[in-house]
């Protein structure tokens, strides 16, 4: 069983044609324990949450309204298993059948066709798991508990040993409703033999504002042979641009693609910013990031956008000490964030 690393830095990225998605029918149960299978599974929204699926078949009222939300707490100390079965598709030489999902609220175990296969803390770190091996035709998902540093009382200090917002343990303002389930897109995607894989794009403006300097990485991945030796990349090469707001490019490089991991680097001179709402523009660059093969021919291709900035949090004397009781609501004041 695998289990994911810290999330990297926020940048999505979209995929290229190459790529082709599957869409999976989902259904949710609940149980109290683990070991034992839901006895009744309704139809699931994917992306959505547990809670909204439960009230939908039982014909609820909405939650904003009154105290209705009360009728959800007993959601949050359950186990629930979502169930998709599907018809496995034909692959063609080489290729890969992956679930790929963007977001699962909390904790969870992934099972196909009924063996773990993943396990996971924490909503904002993608999955992509390649089932070409399994044969698989039956993906389960049980997301745990909501995450509580002890028992009660009920209050938003239960989520200080976790990442999920404690406003959803409640509030002055919000009641206590804790979401669970399937959050974000959740798929089956077919990949070239050869694919990219783990973008990660950052940059920096230096003090005057007037270069940027941009740094991609990203995981060229191969299929392997068996006796574990990956195919060559042989003639294959990475092909990296960036395309300014006006829709030329600023940038380009090429490079000779082998498996593993890849950073690449490039300058942008004189960017245009991006500016908050009212105080200017918000242009924005695009990366797109290509692995092509010995004729030129795209086999896998990544494009993200992103814009041209500099954020900092501008602290008086002693305002980094922090209170000591959680939440941590405030400092030393004044504070200022330059953009």
């Amino acid at each position: 069983m695998r289990r994911t690393p810290a999330p990297p830095a926020a940048h999505p990225a979209r995929t290229g044609a190459l790529r082709t998605r599957i869409p999976l029918s989902w259904s949710v149960g609940f149980t109290k324990s683990p070991a034992t299978p839901p006895r009744r599974f309704i139809p699931a929204a994917v992306p959505g949450a547990v809670q909204l699926d439960w009230a939908r078949a039982e014909g609820w009222q909405d939650h904003f309204i009154g105290d209705n939300w009360k009728q959800y707490r007993w959601m949050e100390d359950v186990w629930w298993r979502y169930r998709a079965t599907f018809d496995r598709p034909k692959l063609a030489r080489g290729q890969r059948l992956f679930f790929v999902s963007k977001g699962i609220d909390y904790q969870f175990v992934i099972f196909i066709n009924g063996v773990p296969v993943h396990e996971q803390e924490g909503m904002f770190t993608p999955v992509a798991i390649d089932i070409t091996p399994f044969r698989a035709d039956a993906i389960e998902i049980l997301i745990m508990p909501a995450p509580k540093s002890s028992r009660g009382p009920d209050n938003r200090s239960q989520a200080n040993q976790s990442c999920k917002p404690a406003v959803s343990y409640g509030w002055d303002f919000h009641p206590r409703l804790i979401p669970l389930g399937i959050w974000d897109e959740t798929y089956l995607e077919l990949r070239p033999a050869a694919y990219l894989d783990r973008p990660d794009l950052t940059y920096a403006l230096n003090d005057t504002l007037d270069e940027a300097r941009v740094s991609l990485g990203a995981s060229v991945a191969l299929p392997v042979r068996k006796g574990g030796n990956a195919r060559g990349l042989r003639g294959c090469a990475l092909r990296w641009k960036i395309v300014g707001p006006d829709g030329r490019a600023v940038f380009r490089r090429r490079v000779a693609a082998a498996p593993g991991a890849a950073v690449l680097s490039a300058t942008v001179r004189n960017p245009r910013l991006w500016w908050p709402h009212d105080q200017g523009d918000q242009p924005l660059y695009t990366s797109v990031l290509e692995l092509v093969g010995p004729g030129g021919a795209v086999i896998d291709a990544m494009e993200q956008r992103f814009g041209i900035r500099r954020v900092r949090l501008v602290m008086q004397p002693d305002a980094w000490s922090e209170p000591a009781v959680f939440p941590k609501t405030r400092s030393v004041p004044p504070i200022t964030f330059e953009i």
